[in-house]
């Protein structure tokens, strides 16, 4: 964690974990978008 927070938008620390966020959601609103339409 503090080793991120090091990196700091000058390392991408932030930006990779911004993609990884909407990496992670996109895949659970994927997995989950059949249940709604049934």
């Amino acid at each position: 964690m503090e080793e991120e927070c090091r990196g700091g938008i000058a390392g991408g620390g932030f930006v990779v974990d911004l993609i990884r966020f909407f990496d992670l959601s996109y895949l659970q609103i994927s997995q989950n978008f059949p249940k709604f339409l049934e």
